[in-house]
């Protein structure tokens, strides 16, 4: 299952720092629980540096042969985000990582949370 962790872009950089703090503490309870997990280390060093992510365009830029121009083309709008994308595999229920999302990711320094498309929030 894909997910977003859309930071507010209005954090101060200790915030950011601390957002980051935050994910690493739900990626510890993620490896406790076997959840099968992918983050964007990227974004997750930007937020650790203080910073917003990186755009994923820029992100993917710098790891790949591939112009920043033809991946702006191939991503649309997705280009310009500045996010956390994830991935969980569950081996139990999407309502234990909603709930964990929820307990460990501070709802004031997110816009939102997508998991599967959806806003863990609704």
């Amino acid at each position: 299952m894909y997910g977003e962790i859309i930071p507010r872009p209005d954090l101060a950089s200790d915030q950011y720092k601390e957002l980051a703090e935050a994910i690493n503490r739900w990626l510890t309870y993620a490896v406790q629980m076997e959840f099968d997990h992918w983050i964007s280390l990227d974004a997750l060093e930007d937020l650790h540096l203080g910073e917003p992510p990186r755009p994923l365009a820029i992100i993917l830029a710098d790891n790949s042969e591939t112009t920043l121009s033809n991946l702006r083309k191939a991503l649309g709008g997705a280009a310009s985000e500045r996010t956390v994308p994830f991935k969980v595999r569950i081996g139990t229920s999407p309502e234990l990582v909603l709930a964990s999302l929820r307990q460990y990711i501070p709802s004031d320094f997110v816009t939102d949370i997508l998991l599967g498309g959806s806003s863990i929030f609704e």
